[in-house]
């Protein structure tokens, strides 16, 4: 299951099924009904799977610049292993950056 934030409840609030219309929006804002209402989860899942994707699309960039940088060099394609990283969520997106930087400066 997936962490519904306030983003996702605000994004839903417009779409809650009509079982829903009576309820009370501070009641939906403070998460009584995340596991409830699966537009919520929706709402989250798709958010989560965005991320992901754009992490990933990063995470190949990251490679891909690397490769270019290594072989402009004159040292050969050198690769990070960060792509597993960034889908995993072992590593923030600022660390992944970092990291990759880092490798870089060394060469």
């Amino acid at each position: 299951m997936v962490k519904v934030t306030e983003e996702d409840r605000e994004a839903a609030w417009p779409h809650r099924p009509s079982c829903y219309q009576m309820h009370d929006r501070t009641d939906w804002m403070a998460g009584k009904y995340d596991k409830a209402a699966p537009v919520i989860r929706d709402f989250a899942a798709h958010r989560e799977a965005a991320r992901a994707k754009a992490l990933e699309e990063a995470a190949a960039e990251v490679d891909q610049r690397q490769e270019e940088w290594a072989a402009v060099r004159g040292k050969g394609a050198r690769r990070i292993s960060v792509s597993s990283s960034y889908t995993d969520g072992a590593l923030s997106e600022a660390e992944v950056i970092a990291t990759a930087i880092r490798n870089i400066k060394e060469g």
